[in-house]
């Protein structure tokens, strides 16, 4: 952080000495170095909560003079950058990871045509020392790249050409469940909704947010942002407003996934009305931990190996399609991956048979009906 909230006291010779640590009768005091800037005021008070509060907002009040005064010269530091890849300026808020929070703490402050290669890879090696560089990629990488971009296309900053580390895109294939475990962790998921006590909601709500998932192959942020507006059940389709690569998204739905969702719909539409308000969260999820935490409680319950909601859903849809005979450029299409590479991960669930539309895909084994 730029700056410290430190305390005055009185040594026994009569001289002032500045701590971290609070004593009663002790001066607060605001110190620290901003833009080149050195600061060291009084905060006017001896009051622990007071001075807590003082120093908070002050501490505000001097970065944004100072980025309200560098946005007015052209520059934009990567704190600044972060409100515009959220739209807003806590990290926290939408970085359930903590990833570019990690980041956030060491460059809030820096100036983004400062930022360039040998400190981002220094930076790399002091958060994460002993990670490889697929991680590195994915932890530090491409996080900061992904803020930076957004400032570019604000036209806060210059475009650059980032290097990321050698290797990182070294081809890993996948093991997604088999849709026969998938089927047993939706009836799981809704069985233990019903037996603890919830209503016939919730079970509906964890078998639709499940086939979503997994019949449409988006990622779970973006189902969990999802609201009933997005849903256009007579034209069978699903809209992402926005994907994890920036872009909207159409998914057209197949029959077991419509009837899912229009079973859910129904608990969810208000007493005299004739559908949920279109406005509303589909699934009630904040972020993707609520799905996240569903699928550990019904995969525990269920005797089923370490499975993610991201197996479940992208990795799952991808197997199914390629599984049918999908081309690589076909499938990329359809669940809008951006590179080759995220694509070849694939490769080894591909059959020599006539590819299959997404409307297609056999869905038997998820749907107990057909048993």
């Amino acid at each position: 952080m730029p700056f410290r909230l430190l305390w005055e006291s009185r040594t026994s010779q009569g001289k002032r000495a500045y701590s971290r640590d609070w004593s009663k009768g002790a001066r607060a005091y605001i110190r620290g170095n901003h833009d080149g800037q050195p600061y060291f005021e009084s905060l006017e008070t001896s009051d622990r909560a007071k001075a807590q509060t003082n120093f908070i907002k002050r501490s505000a009040e001097i970065i944004k003079e100072s980025e309200n005064s560098n946005r007015a010269r052209g520059r934009c530091n990567f704190a600044y950058a972060v409100t515009l890849y959220f739209g807003t300026s806590d990290p926290t808020i939408k970085d359930p990871t903590g990833r570019i929070a990690r980041i956030f703490d060491k460059l809030a402050m820096r100036f983004l045509d400062e930022i360039e290669q040998v400190e981002l890879d220094k930076l790399a090696r002091e958060l994460r020392p002993t990670a490889g560089p697929k991680t590195l990629n994915r932890e530090i990488y491409t996080p900061f790249i992904a803020v930076y971009n957004a400032a570019v296309e604000d036209g806060k900053a210059p475009r650059k050409q980032w290097r990321r580390p050698e290797g990182a895109y070294d081809v890993v294939p996948t093991n997604p469940p088999t849709d026969r475990d998938i089927n047993r962790l939706i009836s799981v998921a809704a069985d233990c909704a019903a037996k603890s006590g919830r209503n016939k909601r919730t079970a509906a709500r964890n078998r639709a947010a499940l086939l979503t998932v997994t019949l449409t192959g988006e990622r779970t942020t973006a189902v969990s942002r999802t609201i009933w507006r997005d849903i256009d059940f007579a034209a069978g389709t699903y809209f992402y407003p926005e994907t994890k690569n920036r872009k909207q998204r159409f998914v057209h739905m197949p029959p077991l996934l419509i009837r899912a969702l229009m079973a859910y719909a129904q608990l969810c539409t208000p007493q005299g009305a004739s559908a949920p308000d279109p406005d509303a969260k589909v699934f009630g999820w904040e972020t993707r931990s609520g799905m996240a935490l569903m699928v550990r409680r019904a995969r525990k319950k269920a005797g089923i190996g370490k499975v993610r909601p991201h197996d479940i859903g992208r990795h799952s849809f991808a197997r199914r399609l390629t599984s049918g005979g999908m081309d690589r450029r076909r499938l990329k299409r359809a669940g809008n991956w951006e590179s080759d590479a995220a694509v070849a991960r694939y490769e080894h669930f591909e059959l020599d048979e006539v590819a299959i539309a997404v409307r297609d895909i056999d869905t038997s084994d998820l749907d107990p009906s057909s048993d």
